[in-house]
């Protein structure tokens, strides 16, 4: 059995590239908590198709997310003739498990902020309603 599971906060927006097919690759950067030190590890994963999809839709730097992945051995011979050996994450699910926390200076109006799009306030909208939903469908 080939299966990891993972829980971090993405480390940046997701890198989406449109495909020769039409298809999308999603790749994701998380930073996922040491346990038995201080740190983190950061792993690259990849997602194809309808999750690429998902993730781009509704996921960027900040969220907390699960993901169930295989890993991947890739090895290949670099342009000097040397074998070498990598290992790749091929994300097969994900899903959010909370939004980005707010500081508590993110509603300072300031000159220099930032303005946001419009879709992304509706898809942070449409993701609170989601984790809400989620959160009144809990038993206890």
């Amino acid at each position: 059995m080939n299966k990891l599971i993972l829980i971090g906060n993405l480390t940046c927006d997701p890198e989406i590239i449109q495909m020769r097919d039409g298809g999308l690759r999603a790749r994701v950067s998380v930073a996922i908590n040491r346990n038995y030190a201080d740190g983190a590890d950061f792993l690259d994963v990849t997602f194809w198709g309808k999750k690429a999809e998902f993730i781009e839709q509704y996921l960027y730097k900040g969220y907390k997310v699960a993901i169930e992945a295989r890993l991947e051995n890739n090895n290949y011979t670099d342009k000097d003739g040397r074998m070498r050996y990598t290992l790749r994450l091929h994300g097969e699910e994900i899903e959010f498990l909370s939004a980005p926390q707010k500081k508590a200076d993110d509603n300072v109006d300031t000159k220099d902020a930032e303005p946001v799009s419009n879709a992304k306030l509706k898809q942070q909208q449409h993701i609170d309603e989601f984790l809400k939903k989620q959160e009144e469908d809990l038993p206890f």
